[in-house]
């Protein structure tokens, strides 16, 4: 990035975009979402995603039993569950150390965007 860019958030404070990039969540359905212009901000604990974009980029969200259900063109796509109040993807990173995860941006080199 050139200039500096911030993060502001609902309770006034801002942070440091550190990058932006793409990932491919992979979940344990063996389906794959793939997603584009992800804000890396250090300080922040939890990854986020937004179910207002993928529904402009046409997935319907259906939420229903305290779950969440994501399809595209009709097909299913994955499912998440309610853990601490937020909607958690059950996704399944393969690599060296991941197994099951929630949603973490691939590392290369602790490089998210490498």
């Amino acid at each position: 990035m050139d200039h500096d860019e911030y993060l502001y958030m609902g309770n006034s404070t801002s942070s440091k975009i550190e990058r932006i990039g793409k990932m491919i969540l992979k979940f344990t359905s063996g389906k794959e979402m793939p997603l584009n212009n992800i804000i890396y901000v250090s300080n922040i604990s939890k990854n986020l995603i937004s179910s207002s974009i993928l529904s402009k980029k046409g997935f319907k969200m259906t939420f229903e039993s305290n779950k969440c259900v994501p399809t595209k063109g009709g097909l299913y796509v994955g499912k998440s569950h309610i853990v601490d109040g937020l909607f958690k993807p059950n996704v399944a990173v393969v690599g060296n150390k991941f197994k099951f995860l929630y949603p973490k941006i691939i590392m290369n080199n602790n490089n998210p965007f490498a």
